[in-house]
């Protein structure tokens, strides 16, 4: 450690770095960097990992600054230290990628050094009496020392020279090389390797500065904390596949990803308001961000980062293009954007085709408000958004989960943090559980609000009593969550002609009004701007109808379906004993099944739970009989339910068809038409016993 005096002040100073400069600058960025190599002690002393930028467990921090936070210290300690020590092997690590970022007291790297003053900063400066350095440069409190004065980066004399920085100012932070460095740090730290080794050893760096007075350009808006990520994503993508939940976390060129975060917050909040604003998201509290599974049937969470972005490419039904030459699936992509959204991106085409004919890599336009990436954002963000976290804010079981959480106060980010650092310390791994312990000292020992381990783990007992409740177990299940996604985005093609064809023609009609066109809200103006030019407000409109009338299908049938979501709920009738979710959601010998198929077959049941519903809305004085008998008309609505219910048992792979082998019955065309007949009879018969 260098400690050295500056105008009064005591400092934390580096040693001493000889660099090299240079710079990517292609086309509007230019990106400065200092290449040098500093031994294993100075890099453990002086340089941080990205867990770093969110240490902190009381900020609401945003994802973009979430991202990359969780070390693998079994990987660290069981193969790259062990790496290190072997000494009968040659050793050798790429260099690591650091950022220099502001720190310290009322300063964040959002912002750049060069946005505060020089009396804010207290630079070490350069030792002459090490370097006789003729030309010395501050840029806050980093010192830069050359052997002769420059005037614009690039020129000779700013290519080669020296420099350190003050460590209570300066967070370098590796962005790419991390479990290298974290490895270094293990190493040095616990005195696995020699301590002369730790002092001779040197591993190349290359530090990042993202200030225009040595050369960054870049987009005015964007912060040192924007370009990291996406020189993060570059730097990962291209060398390791990058994790998919983390890619939809921070890519900001793949649609998918952008339309994945249009339905969730972009940061950790004290409150689920989003949830009810007119342009909707689910709070990240609700949400599973940090781990790279689709389950959420443990913990605080409704759904997965993962399972929305199942949800969203089925909404999409996009194709997803192998690489930036792969113009066939780039074509069919653009269509299904068009018709999922009601875009237009006839530009987009025609830029596709010109690409194509040069054999050149084709990427979405970024960066503009009128991009497009930004148009498709923007529309899932209008068309299919508030439909899909109106399933989340309404849904009853959801619904009573949220209720929960906000009664034992959980929904703040130092909670989610808590969680995420208990999932990490479960995994094992010493350091991952000294991270936690240290965190549970901190929270039990502070003066103000005091936390315990046991009242923190309490509730968690409490969130997941909710989960666990027979009656709604199945809702926090992924296959049965994908069911449902499935059977919303099958009732959305049913508009209200659909629906209204297949009933009698004596119903009254008002029974289906959208129940958002409630008398509290203003009636229509006749100086409002008429839609009809608009065919992505048309199309919002009409999901988001959709998706209201389905979640109170849904919770309708909820109510009067004692026991709906317990996976073994028994139907009564038949010859033997018939259970609801045979041969979708449960397999023959009894437990959940969780494959894609369980999820496709069960999307039938959900949509006969909403479409009996709707139904006997409007015709409720209509005996089964009739109901089973109009489905073999021709209106639309009739045609759509005849498609559901041979799906459900059309031929011995379908859902009736495993229903039969799995009771030792040959197939039969009406043995397993009365399977699913049995089922809609079932939730007939429930929903006007309780009507």
């Amino acid at each position: 450690m260098v400690f050295i005096q500056q105008q009064g002040d005591e400092v934390r100073a580096t040693q001493h770095m000889p660099f090299l400069f240079g710079s990517y600058s292609m086309g509007k960025w230019a990106i400065p960097y200092f290449s040098t190599s500093i031994t294993f002690r100075e890099a453990a002393e002086s340089l941080g990992l990205t867990n770093d930028l969110a240490a902190a467990t009381d900020v609401s921090w945003k994802v973009e600054e979430l991202f990359q936070r969780d070390i693998d210290w079994a990987r660290v300690s069981g193969g790259i230290v062990k790496y290190l020590q072997n000494s009968d092997l040659p050793q050798f690590f790429n260099s690591l990628t650091v950022a220099l970022l502001p720190n310290g007291d009322h300063r964040g790297f959002d912002k750049r050094f060069s946005d505060y003053s020089d009396s804010e900063w207290h630079s070490p400066g350069i030792d002459k009496s090490q370097f006789p350095v003729g030309f010395q440069k501050d840029i806050g409190p980093i010192s830069m020392g050359y052997a002769q004065e420059w005037d614009e980066p690039g020129d000779l004399g700013s290519q080669i020279g020296v420099l350190r920085w003050n460590k209570d100012e300066v967070l370098a932070v590796a962005i790419d090389g991390q479990h290298r460095l974290a490895a270094i740090k293990e190493a040095v730290d616990a005195r696995l390797i020699d301590s002369t080794i730790a002092s001779k050893n040197r591993i190349p760096v290359i530090f990042l500065l993202f200030e225009p007075v040595i050369g960054f350009k870049g987009d005015a808006d964007s912060t040192p904390l924007d370009v990291m990520r996406m020189l993060f994503i570059d730097l990962n993508k291209h060398a390791v596949t990058v994790s998919r939940a983390r890619q939809i976390l921070l890519d900001d060129l793949d649609p998918i990803s952008l339309c994945v975060r249009s339905v969730i917050s972009d940061g950790l909040t004290s409150t689920v308001d989003e949830l009810y604003k007119e342009s909707p998201r689910i709070p990240l509290s609700l949400v599973d961000w940090h781990s790279e599974q689709a389950k959420f049937d443990k913990g605080p969470y409704l759904t997965t980062v993962l399972g929305l972005d199942w949800i969203v490419s089925k909404v999409l039904n996009v194709s997803v293009a192998k690489d930036t030459t792969d113009y066939s699936s780039f074509r069919s992509q653009i269509r299904q954007l068009e018709n999922s959204l009601g875009i237009d991106l006839e530009e987009t085409r025609l830029r596709l085709k010109e690409y194509e004919n040069d054999g050149a890599p084709f990427t979405y336009t970024h960066s503009t408000p009128d991009s497009e990436l930004t148009r498709i954002s923007k529309g899932f963000e209008r068309v299919w958004t508030p439909g899909i976290v109106k399933q989340f804010a309404e849904f009853t079981p959801y619904k009573e989960l949220i209720n929960t959480r906000i009664s034992i106060d959980t929904i703040d980010a130092e909670y989610c943090n808590w969680y995420y650092m208990l999932s990490r310390a479960s995994g094992g791994h010493e350091k991952s559980k000294s991270q936690y312990d240290k965190l549970m000292n901190a929270l039990k020992n502070r003066d103000v609000d005091p936390k315990s381990e046991s009242k923190m783990l309490s509730s968690l007992d409490d969130i997941e009593s909710v989960k666990d409740s027979s009656g709604a177990g199945l809702a926090f299940n992924v296959v049965f969550q994908r069911a449902y996604f499935l059977a919303m985005i099958d009732f959305t093609k049913l508009d209200e002609d659909d629906l209204l064809e297949g009933l009698p023609g004596d119903f009254d009609p008002s029974v289906f009004e959208d129940l958002s066109d409630s008398e509290d809200e203003d009636p229509p103006n006749d100086d409002q701007e008429s839609h009809d030019d608009d065919p992505v407000a048309v199309m919002a409109e009409e999901i988001a109808s959709a998706c209201s009338r389905f979640v109170d299908g849904m919770n309708h049938s909820y109510a009067c379906i004692n026991g709906l979501l317990d996976v073994n709920l028994i139907v009564p009738g038949g010859e033997r004993t018939h259970r609801f979710w045979d041969g979708t959601l449960r397999k023959p010998e009894g437990g959940i099944d969780f494959t894609q198929g369980a999820s496709v077959r069960a999307k039938e049941v959900i949509l006969w739970l909403v479409a009996v519903s709707r139904y006997l809305e409007a015709s409720p004085d209509n005996s089964f009989e009739d109901f089973w008998s109009e489905m073999k008309d021709d209106g639309i609505f009739a045609q759509q339910m005849r498609g559901s219910f041979r799906r459900f048992y059309s031929n011995a792979t379908s859902a009736a068809g495993r229903i039969l082998a799995a009771a030792d019955i040959d197939f039969d065309d009406q043995v397993s038409e009365r399977e699913c007949e049995l089922r809609v009879e079932f939730i007939w018969n429930s929903l006007k016993d309780n009507a």
